[in-house]
């Protein structure tokens, strides 16, 4: 006779092993968007290192067989005027400035300083033609020059 006991087997999964698969899934997709994220980032600024590195030789070539004190500026996109602005700098080299990097900044100068990634120069008559540049995402945010350029004229 058999028993009164049944053993009956379920095949499929419970519901705590669907959660933690869940889970597992959720943290590994949340995972791939944050590093998709990270790497458009990384593009973006790469490009813009790019850009700014087009921008500064090319600058640093009108200046190479020409007065660089005729070069010396400051530029910050947003504000009407640039400080000491010359004819010498090519007026679609500002203009590329602005398309190429967003809230650019751009400065031309004579600095030995020992640190160089400051935006300010010590404008000695001995000091090396330096070209900065820099840019920022945010439009409230200050950062140090992200490229410079030291041109040695």
């Amino acid at each position: 006779m058999p028993s009164a006991t049944c053993h009956h087997r379920t095949s499929g999964f419970t519901l705590l092993e669907v959660l933690v698969a869940t889970l597992i899934l959720t943290l590994g997709a949340g995972g791939v968007a944050s590093l998709q994220l990270q790497t458009q980032r990384m593009i973006r600024d790469s490009d813009r290192l790019t850009s700014a590195t087009q921008l500064a030789v090319e600058l640093a070539e009108h200046m190479r067989d020409q007065d660089p004190d005729a070069y010396l500026f400051s530029y910050q996109a947003g504000t009407n005027a640039s400080d000491s602005m010359t004819s010498s700098v090519p007026g679609h080299w500002q203009q590329r400035l602005q398309r190429s990097l967003p809230q650019a900044r751009a400065t031309v100068c004579r600095d030995n300083s020992a640190d160089p990634h400051r935006w300010d120069c010590d404008q000695q008559a001995s000091g090396a033609v330096v070209i900065k540049i820099g840019w920022t995402d945010n439009a409230h945010e200050t950062t140090p020059p992200r490229l410079v350029l030291v041109t040695g004229l």
